[in-house]
C-alpha cells in the first residue's frame, strides 16, 4: 500500500502495476500473491529450473 501510494502522490497514477522483486519459489509464491498491492513477481533464479517455472506457473494459473 505505501508503494501504490507514493506512485499516486508523485506519479499522479494508482494504476502502476507493483511487482514482487524478492526471492519468489513455488514454496512462498502464493503467499506472495495474497499480499495486498502486489500485482505480480519478478522470476529470478526459478527460472533456471523448469520444473520450479512449471510450478510457478501453475500456481498462478490457480490464482487469477
Amino acid at each position: 500500500a505505501l508503494i501504490a501510494s507514493l506512485c499516486q502522490r508523485y506519479l499522479g497514477d494508482s494504476t502502476t502495476p507493483i511487482l514482487y522483486g524478492g526471492s519468489v519459489s513455488p514454496a512462498n509464491f502464493e503467499d506472495i500473491l495474497r499480499c495486498r498491492g502486489v500485482h505480480g513477481v519478478l522470476v529470478g533464479g526459478a527460472s533456471l529450473s523448469a520444473t520450479k517455472l512449471t510450478e510457478l506457473i501453475a500456481i498462478s494459473e490457480g490464482h487469477g
